[in-house]
């Protein structure tokens, strides 16, 4: 079961928003909706007294449509490297806002494996109007290391 879908913040007022999104500070102005891990809940409630906002958040619904196959190499870390490999989920939300949900398990190199997960980028379109997206992470901590990895969706195909 993946974990919470990333939300959409539909925020009431105007102000400049810090958090760490991907371990790397991120300043979003919250005056459009846009894409939030919820693993910045507590940076996003950290603001100055007396400044407040009334904020929805709406859980994307799962839906039907079209998944993405990805494969890429991870960074070479205790004189190996694996493949991150796969299929994402469903997209969440809908048009250029939605989502994919991935995880797997690397290749099989120097005896062991690692597992992986994350939440792609939102669709970047393509001339011919499919599309793919960017995705990044690092694996788990497994035979005293782990890996990191960035890489691209293949163009999406109905399920």
């Amino acid at each position: 079961m993946p974990p919470a879908a990333p939300a959409v913040i539909v925020p009431s007022k105007r102000c400049v928003h810090f958090c760490i999104f991907g371990r790397k500070p991120v300043s979003k102005r919250l005056d459009s909706a846009f894409i939030k891990d919820k693993r910045c809940a507590k940076e996003r409630f950290r603001m100055k007294a007396g400044h407040s906002h009334s904020l929805s958040f709406v859980r994307f619904a799962d839906i039907p449509g079209h998944i993405h196959d990805y494969d890429t190499p991870t960074t070479i870390n205790d004189r190996h490297r694996h493949q991150v490999r796969g299929r994402t989920s469903p997209p969440q939300g809908f048009g250029d806002q939605h989502v994919h949900y991935y995880e797997g398990t690397t290749t099989f190199n120097d005896g062991h494996v690692h597992r992986f997960s994350g939440w792609t980028g939102r669709p970047i379109p393509l001339p011919d109007g499919s599309h793919y997206h960017e995705f990044a992470g690092e694996t788990t901590f497994d035979d005293g290391h782990l890996h990191y990895y960035r890489g691209f969706t293949g163009e999406a195909f109905m399920l």
